[in-house]
């Protein structure tokens, strides 16, 4: 045991000698291959000093190399490096070498990455960001920012496109930045829309006259053309949604308005967009303001805060009839000096203060205050003023009058009025003062009384007063607080003095009432009491009087106190009636020139103050018009005679006394023109063919109304024409027969002027049938070169299945040696024909039958054909095959060809 304990340390102690014998330090040092000062571009190389066998990288304390052979490293971003060295040798940790390197120059994206309307969001990111990095950008318009994810909209207006330069660098944490990357952005065009006017300027305030709201806004554009805007969406914000409008809806000249008008107050936001041709649109928003004129009004409400106590009270206001849109408010507190008041006097309770809408208020001392609010929006301001008592008892005596003659006025719940002010009146306190000439407290009432009946018997002015207490204190503590009224009574005039009584005037005549005293203001009824007056004033002109009438009068004082009545009676004169005129039906009407049938007839007319005698009026130029009498013309009824003109006429019927003419109705004689000449003539020659439309009749000028009439005779009965109608020719429509036509010139009335007729004449078209030819020569010959005669004869034509006169006929004989294409025969205008000339092939005949006037068109007939044969040529030699044969041998004769003519077959026709 002690052997193997001695050979143990002897191992130990060889062990440290020989690890004291070779232990060295391995070399950890670092050579940076850029050892500038500042940020400098990455790559960086770092050596680390040869002599281990493992080097191991690190970068601020953490492993970026795992332990390898190589001693050196490139490194690429900022950072606190060193080395391990490992090997034979001990391990060793280097010192730190610090590196500032520039960060790697970034790549960025955008999306949308196409062309996109400028004020479109574009995202910008950069690819594989590094977090300890940051990233700085600046978009090319004056914009910058920061961050690996950004977003940025780009504005530019015009007709086209604009590019943008967007830069970015990375910006390490130390400050270092990386080299700049540069990409272009382009976004089209915004057009240059600018924002438009308005007439009002975008804010209307309505009176409060105006019960209801109705506002438009007026929009004009003020943006510049040309331009690139191809048309705007308008919305109004009045509920209608948008409208779209072309460029020539909305100018500078022409405004555009919203289709539902504004009906309250309010905010309105009209928006607008400009449309461009390349889609890209301008949006301007403003809004319309509508309000009303500030109108203030409240009312306050008092309650004790302290049940018991006069002091302090709570005062709130009701505001709701307040009105005017977007309203601010004000409150001012003022004692009943008119002074502002302050904390010592009141103050604003529940977190309201002198700007709130409904305050609340809190009263510490008595006495009365007035509390002014201030109502304002953009249209103005107003103010409203209320007074409260504070504690206090309060009276409100409503009773002053000023009254004619003595007076009683019993001071009821109509005319006086006690406040209790939150406390209790003392019943004992009532006392009343009154001042004036005599009047006394009446039917057991006394000046201790609530409500007492007083008596005012004598002109004279009476102030009359009243005081009352509550527990705290009377209604008159406070300045300027007792109740008072003012009782006038002033005194009652005379009755007027008339110094004429039943003056006499003629019916419908008027009459001025002229009193003579006393004073000289009087009032003029047509009742006996009550009403109201016709007139207060000096006289009183009557309306024109119908009948015997009574008029009451009274003395108006300076004080505007009546005196009784006087009576006035107008005797009036009696009317003539029944003086009226007419005419009868055939009077009213009337041609110049002739004489109206009998006279115009009047009524008897009666009444009056003795008989009636009558005179005629006329006159040429209308019923409003002066009337001239006419001489010699004193009777009942009038025969007017001859006119010439349109007149008027009247009657004047007197009796008696010279007021007692009357006159007639009017009645109007309308006087129609002469229709002038009436004469037709026709635009062309007549015959005209059955079926065809009749030529043009002309008529001398007329302006007045035409009628066109027809008939088939001169004397037989007429009916309207069929054609086409002018004011002064008619155009027949297709005539069948021969017809008469006349013309109606109309002036008015029965005033009208018949032409004589003119006959336009009808003929028959020639009979298709009737219109037929034959030969007598037969229809085959041989061909000749000697003259041939062909007898050609023809029917007898007819129209309408009578033959028609050879004298009125033409006819016209045709030949043709193909039968489509003729030409006409000299000397051939007979009905019969006789044909005379070589034919040397197939002829063809035919006739054309015509009216000699030309009126219907001519017939053709169908045409006969005369076959000729050719004659037989050629046949001038023959030719053998031998001239001497042996009998009974046989022989060849040849003879000439015979030549074939062909001719077309044709088996009749046209």
């Amino acid at each position: 045991m002690h052997s193997l304990k001695s050979y143990l340390l002897i191992t130990f102690l060889y062990l440290c000698s020989s690890s004291l014998l070779y232990a060295q330090d391995c070399p950890a040092t670092i050579t940076a291959s850029n050892t500038q000062p500042g940020c400098q571009p990455g790559p960086i190389t770092l050596t680390a000093a040869p002599g281990g066998a493992t080097f191991e990288w690190f970068r601020d304390g953490v492993s970026v190399q795992g332990p390898s052979a190589t001693n050196t490293y490139t490194a690429l971003v900022s950072g606190s490096y060193t080395v391990t060295v490992s090997g034979a040798c001990n391990t060793k940790t280097s010192d730190p070498v610090i590196l500032n390197i520039n960060p790697f120059t970034p790549d960025f994206n955008f999306n949308p990455n196409t062309i996109r309307c400028a004020g479109t969001p574009i995202a910008f990111s950069i690819v594989s960001p590094q977090a300890s990095e940051e990233y700085v950008w600046d978009f090319g318009d004056g914009t910058t920012t920061t961050g690996a994810n950004v977003s940025h909209s780009f504005f530019s207006t015009g007709a086209s496109t604009a590019s943008f330069n967007v830069a970015v660098y990375a910006r390490s944490s130390i400050g270092c930045l990386s080299p700049v990357v540069n990409k272009t952005v382009t976004v089209s065009q915004k057009p240059a829309f600018v924002p438009p006017t308005d007439s009002s300027s975008f804010s209307v305030c309505v009176p409060e006259s105006e019960p209801a709201i109705k506002v438009k806004a007026s929009l004009l554009n003020n943006t510049p053309v040309p331009n690139d805007i191809v048309s705007y969406v308008v919305d109004f914000g009045d509920g209608a949604g948008p409208t779209t409008y072309t460029p020539a809806e909305f100018t500078a000249t022409v405004p555009i308005r919203n289709s539902i008008a504004y009906d309250t107050t309010g905010a309105f936001p009209i928006t607008i967009r400009a449309i461009g041709a390349n889609g890209c649109d301008s949006v301007y928003t403003k809004n319309f303001e509508v309000n009303r004129t500030p109108y203030a009004h409240f009312s306050p409400q008092k309650d004790r805060i302290i049940p018991g106590a006069c002091v302090p009270v709570k005062v709130t206001v009701d505001t709701d009839s307040t009105r005017g849109g977007n309203l601010s408010y004000e409150w001012i507190v003022q004692n009943n000096r008119g002074q502002n008041v302050g904390f010592s006097d009141f103050e604003y309770l529940e977190s309201t203060t002198n700007t709130s809408e409904k305050p609340v208020f809190s009263f510490k001392t008595m006495g009365r205050f007035t509390i002014k609010m201030i109502a304002s929006n953009t249209c103005g301001r107003d103010t409203a003023t209320s007074s409260v008592l504070i504690a206090y008892p309060e009276v409100r005596l409503d009773a002053d009058t000023t009254h004619c003659g003595p007076l009683t006025i019993s001071f009821n719940g109509d005319l006086v009025d006690y406040d209790a002010n939150l406390g209790t009146i003392d019943p004992t306190t009532y006392r009343w003062t009154v001042t004036g000439p005599g009047a006394q407290p009446i039917d057991g009432t006394s000046f201790t009384s609530r409500n007492p009946i007083i008596s005012f018997p004598n002109p004279g002015t009476y102030t009359v007063s009243v005081v009352v207490s509550n527990e705290c204190g009377p209604s008159d503590a406070v300045e300027q607080q007792m109740a008072k009224a003012t009782i006038t009574v002033n005194p009652i005039p005379s009755k007027p003095t008339l110094t004429t009584t039943s003056p006499l005037v003629c019916f419908g005549q008027q009459y001025t009432i002229r009193p003579s005293g006393p004073g000289t203001k009087f009032a003029f009824y047509d009742v006996k009491a009550g009403g109201t007056a016709l007139r207060t004033d000096r006289e009183y002109k009557t309306d024109p009087l119908n009948g015997d009438k009574t008029f009451y009068v009274a003395t108006v004082s300076d004080k505007g106190c009546e005196s009784e009545r006087e009576s006035f009676t107008i005797k009036v004169t009696p009317r003539i009636n029944n003086n009226t005129i007419s005419l009868a039906a055939n009077q009213k009407d009337l041609c110049a020139g002739n004489a109206v049938p009998g006279a115009i007839n009047g009524l008897s007319a009666t009444g009056g103050t003795g008989s009636i005698s009558y005179y005629w009026q006329k006159n040429t130029i209308g019923e409003t018009a002066v009337f001239s009498t006419i001489s010699n013309s004193d009777v009942e009824d009038y025969p007017p005679g001859s006119l010439n003109a349109t007149t008027w006429f009247r009657r004047i019927a007197r009796s008696g006394a010279a007021c007692n003419n009357d006159t007639s109705n009017v009645v109007m004689i309308t006087v129609y023109p002469n229709p002038g000449n009436n004469r037709l003539t026709l635009s062309s020659p007549v015959p005209v063919c059955k079926g065809s439309a009749g030529p043009t009749i002309n008529g001398d000028p007329t302006s007045y109304t035409v009628v066109w009439q027809s008939s088939p005779s001169a004397s037989g009965t007429y009916t309207t024409a069929v054609g086409t109608i002018g004011t002064n020719s008619f155009t027949p429509a297709t005539l069948t027969q021969s017809t008469w036509f006349r013309r109606i010139i109309r002036t008015g009335g029965d005033c009208e002027s018949v032409s004589s007729p003119i006959l336009v004449s009808v003929v028959e078209p020639i009979d298709a049938s009737s219109n037929t030819i034959s030969t007598s020569s037969g229809t085959g010959l041989c061909a000749s070169t000697a003259s041939t005669t062909v007898q050609l004869n023809g029917s007898e034509p007819k129209a309408g299945g009578v033959v028609v006169p050879n004298a009125s006929l033409k006819y016209t004989w045709q030949i043709s040696t193909t039968g489509t294409s003729f030409s006409n025969l000299s000397g051939s205008n007979s009905r019969n024909f006789t044909y005379t000339g070589v034919l040397s092939r197939t002829t063809y005949f035919r006739r054309i039958v015509e009216y000699t006037s030309g009126t219907c068109p001519s017939h053709t007939s169908d045409f006969i054909t005369i076959e000729v044969t050719p004659a037989i040529t050629g046949n001038s030699s023959i030719t053998t095959s031998a001239s001497v044969i042996c009998q009974g041998t046989a022989i060849t004769l040849s003879g000439n060809a015979r030549p074939v003519e062909m001719e077309p077959l044709i088996s009749g026709g046209k």
